[in-house]
């Protein structure tokens, strides 16, 4: 073999090489892109459903929520949960049933999630 043969050989792995570590900086970037798109269940949305409906989140770490719809009326709000395998949540929460504490928090969580 020649210099020539070699180097060229060695150019072609190198090459390989670079496009390799390419696409998996582009998976890795996927990957994170796609777990940032779902968000954590507040605290005190926990607790009102498990107050109010008697469920409590299975597997916190793996159960997030990806979209969080709100209808507000006058006497109540109600909370459409779609989590991440696409199992869908309702919950219905009376302003009348909380405390002024928890209407405070309540209020709190709105403001972040709209």
């Amino acid at each position: 073999m020649t210099a020539y043969s070699v180097a060229g050989i060695l150019l072609a792995i190198s090459a390989l090489w670079m496009v390799i570590k390419f696409f998996l900086f582009i998976v890795i970037l996927w990957q994170i892109s796609a777990i940032n798109k779902y968000k954590k269940p507040h605290p005190f949305l926990e607790q009102i459903a498990y107050r109010n409906h008697g469920w409590t989140i299975k597997n916190k770490q793996s159960y997030l929520f990806k979209e969080v719809r709100l209808l507000v009326n006058t006497d109540l709000f109600q909370l459409l949960l779609f989590s991440s395998d696409n199992d869908k949540k309702h919950i219905v929460i009376f302003k009348d049933q909380l405390n002024p504490t928890e209407y405070w928090q309540l209020q709190l969580f709105l403001q972040q999630i709209t």
